[in-house]
């Protein structure tokens, strides 16, 4: 049903655009765990084969709309018995899915967007305090979200000011995820202030972002805290960060994030919280760093890590990325992670990824 329903949707956009930009790709990754992290090699779990087949395609109907559609094809196999984030199986199975599909509506002081979609609220690399319609695995920051079926409406009053609308439509208008957000512009520096009512935990939101240059270096900073309760503005998100692009180097992100409600002390870790997406992290302070350096026209070395500052533990991504043609990627890359028993990153466990990647 699903594959039909792909096949009908890409037809229909053939037949009805005046042009279309078609590009597809993919990959195969083969992972490896490791269950004992100080056996210092590769032990444990094989997980098999992850394959991954993508077309982007953008339809062009007249000079005020585009239809995207995203149709992506997953396939398992091999002995995947463990999940190296959640310790759960994984089954070996395979699914046809639409991670975009969205109508873009323009004008020159209106964009009306329709459909499955990505929705990002600010700029921060890691966390993010506004983005809980589809945040994004910490551990995982590289990885593209998957699309949210949702009305977004953004209206630019003038040059510097405007107001996004956000509606993820769900059983009622009541349990029904919206959000508003105004911004406006100063110099290079953006500003803006976010009002979220995620139905689906009735907790209402209020937040501030900003982001612009500084010289050469690049500064975000979002904030939020909920307001359904009075006592919860005196337990704020915020994350902080900081990046810097050097030219024919390599480009870096640090990035520190805090959390009012998380913890100091493993023992106060509130674990039914953190599931139910009340909070991001067990600790209350983490701070991250994202290297990428293309040290040669045909490889890019990259670094990633996060370390929680009260319990000491910490996860490690060091990622090499061979251009193996012009249109040819193979990538090796490993997540590390060491903690204590019960400290934020002891549930994880060692991954070893190579992975094929072309594009077409």
């Amino acid at each position: 049903m699903r594959l039909a329903a792909v096949a009908l949707l890409l037809a229909l956009l053939a037949g009805v655009a005046s042009a279309v930009d078609i590009s597809w790709g993919g990959y195969l990754r083969d992972d490896v765990t490791v269950t004992d992290r100080h056996l210092g090699a590769v032990v444990g779990n094989y997980l098999g084969n992850y394959l991954c087949l993508r077309v982007d395609l953008k339809a062009y109907m007249d000079e005020h709309a585009t239809v995207t559609a995203t149709p992506e094809f997953t396939y398992l196999s091999g002995d995947r018995q463990l999940d190296p984030y959640s310790g759960l199986p994984l089954p070996s199975d395979h699914d046809v899915g639409l991670n975009r599909a969205q109508l873009d509506l323009w004008w020159e002081r209106l964009q009306i967007t329709l459909g499955k979609q990505r929705l990002q609220l600010s700029n921060a690399y890691f966390f993010s305090s506004l983005d809980i319609f589809n945040p994004a695995d910490y551990t995982e920051p590289t990885v593209e979200r998957e699309g949210v079926t949702a009305a977004r409406m953004t209206a630019y009053w003038s040059g510097f000011s405007g107001e996004r609308l956000i509606f993820v439509p769900k059983e009622s208008w009541s349990s029904s995820p919206k959000a508003a957000r105004t911004f406006m512009k100063a110099g290079n520096f953006e500003i803006g202030a976010t009002y979220l009512e995620p139905g689906y935990d009735v907790i209402k939101t209020t937040g501030i972002d900003l982001a612009g240059p500084i010289g050469e270096l690049g500064i975000y900073l979002d904030a939020a805290g909920d307001v359904d309760n009075p006592e919860h503005l005196l337990d704020p998100r915020a994350t902080l960060g900081l990046n810097w692009g050097w030219r024919n180097g390599p480009n870096f992100t640090l990035e520190y994030y805090h959390d009012q409600r998380g913890a100091t002390n493993m023992a106060d870790y509130n674990y039914k919280r953190l599931l139910r997406g009340r909070q991001f992290t067990l600790g209350r302070d983490l701070v991250g760093e994202s290297l990428q350096w293309q040290v040669h026209p045909l490889w890019v070395l990259g670094l990633a890590s996060l370390v929680n500052i009260y319990d000491r533990s910490f996860f490690v991504n060091p990622s090499a990325t061979w251009s193996l043609l012009d249109n040819v990627d193979l990538k090796l890359e490993s997540d590390f992670y060491d903690g204590v028993k019960y400290s934020e990153f002891s549930f994880h466990n060692t991954l070893y990824r190579l992975q094929m990647m072309g594009y077409f």
